[in-house]
């Protein structure tokens, strides 16, 4: 089983937030961290109710964009050799944007980019990609990462909040569909 984070992997989650946080926080003397994981490392200084308030505006739209180039490539590469893969993701599935709970915006969204594959929801990856017994993740988190590391192989989706960390880094969906190839012969 080959399994995938979404945020900041499949999506280009982190690029959205830099770009729409560098104008939605610009009236607060705040210095965009791009080391940063979450919205509030980045954009540190700002009232926390601000932090609510721009997920409100965007938060849709961010999760809602398209995914990064080469995911339908490689998931429909997955299919095609019947190499069992899933999304992994900590997003909280009753967490609603525009009145949507999270697990059906999610799945819609894959759908509509014809990258749809079984959505596990978890607050501990650990004991999804345990009990469903992942050979391979692709993450980006870098303390998932390290607690990963030690139960499966681990491809680290590469950003400036995880290039301290050591392993097998990937850049783009292409390098990741040829890491796999490598790692699995007949992808």
């Amino acid at each position: 089983m080959i399994a995938f984070d979404i945020d900041g992997c499949v999506n280009g989650i982190k690029a959205d937030l830099i770009r729409l946080g560098k104008d939605f926080f610009s009236e607060y003397p705040v210095v965009c961290n791009e080391s940063g994981y979450y919205l509030k490392e980045m954009f540190p200084g700002a009232p926390e109710s601000s932090y609510d308030e721009f997920w409100q505006k965007y938060g849709y739209d961010i999760h809602t964009a398209p995914p990064l180039d080469g995911v339908r490539e490689t998931i429909g590469c997955l299919k095609e050799h019947h190499i069992d893969a899933c999304y992994i993701t900590a997003r909280d599935r009753q967490r609603t944007f525009r009145g949507i709970p999270f697990d059906d915006l999610t799945s819609e969204w894959l759908r509509s980019y014809g990258i749809d594959l079984p959505v596990w929801y978890c607050k501990e990856k650990v004991n999804a990609v345990t009990s469903l017994g992942v050979t391979v993740m692709v993450e980006d988190k870098p303390g998932t990462i390290l607690k990963l590391q030690d139960i499966t192989e681990v491809l680290i989706f590469r950003h400036k909040y995880n290039e301290h960390l050591k392993g097998t880094f990937v850049s783009d969906w292409y390098e990741i569909r040829e890491r796999l190839t490598q790692m699995c012969c007949d992808v």
